[in-house]
């Protein structure tokens, strides 16, 4: 009997068929981003336990769009993952002890970076 590979629908918790929140958090020294199904408020809370368990701090929401196309969220963070302005923020985040969900997605706070990714999300 043949074995049929069966396709994982969705890698992530994020479910590209609904609508969704592309969100900003400041979390300390850092701006963690990302894209959720939930309220980004309730996103927020669950970084919470991951931050307060690392004694980061509790995250400050500071930035959030609503898209009703799911598929346009996970494009949106894939072209902000490729933004070569923020290489090599994500891993001195993890040398600086961020050891939960999404720590890819956290990049230095500074003017910059924040202007480069609201902006982005903006005129997406």
């Amino acid at each position: 009997m043949k074995k049929r590979n069966k396709k994982i629908p969705y890698r992530t918790g994020f479910n590209p068929n609904k609508s969704g929140y592309f969100y900003l958090f400041k979390i300390g020294d850092y701006i963690k981003y990302g894209i959720t199904n939930n309220q980004p408020e309730v996103r927020m809370a669950q970084h919470a336990r991951d931050y307060i368990r690392s004694v980061l701090g509790i995250p400050e929401l500071i930035y959030t769009k609503k898209f009703e196309c799911g598929f346009e969220l996970v494009k949106l963070e894939n072209k902000i993952k490729r933004m070569d302005v923020f290489w090599g923020t994500t891993s001195q985040a993890k040398e600086d002890g961020w050891r939960f969900s999404g720590y890819t997605e956290t990049v230095s706070d500074d003017f910059y970076n924040r202007w480069m990714l609201i902006n982005t999300i903006h005129n997406f």
